[in-house]
């Protein structure tokens, strides 16, 4: 098992037997972000690279596992096929350290962390408020 780091010093973890199912044991991340597929949802904008240094790490609620195996095995094995995932949805944060805040895309955020990638595609919108993801910045 590998642990990662994210931005703000948080710990996790990615099984091994996780890569192995998903068929990416030894994946290495073979271009800056994984490949962006169309939106999720109706009238979010396309995806752009957002490097992920620029996007603050989003925590899970107490008691809340922070990537679920079912999802993270699907997510792993897209990467190592190349195969096209939706863009993360991130808002734009007026101040702080971080210009964005992930609102949708936890497991794609954590594992392009694991796999190595550098940036995400991410369909990047104006605005943020609390009422958005429930989750009020620090």
């Amino acid at each position: 098992m590998v642990r990662f780091t994210t931005s703000l010093g948080d710990l996790f973890e990615v099984p091994d037997d996780w890569w192995l199912e998903a068929g990416a044991e030894g994946f290495r991340a073979p271009c800056s972000s994984f490949n962006a597929g169309p939106p999720e949802r109706e009238g979010l904008p396309a995806g752009r690279k957002v490097a992920i240094a620029d996007i603050r790490p989003p925590r899970r609620s107490k008691g809340t596992s922070l990537l679920v195996r079912e999802r993270a095995v699907s997510i792993l094995s897209a990467f190592a096929a190349g195969a096209a995932l939706p863009p993360v949805v991130i808002y734009s944060v007026p101040e702080g350290p971080f210009a964005y805040r992930i609102g949708e895309g936890f497991h794609r955020f954590h594992l392009s962390i694991a796999a190595g990638f550098t940036h995400v595609p991410a369909a990047v919108l104006d605005y943020w408020e609390p009422w958005m993801t429930g989750d009020p910045m620090p």
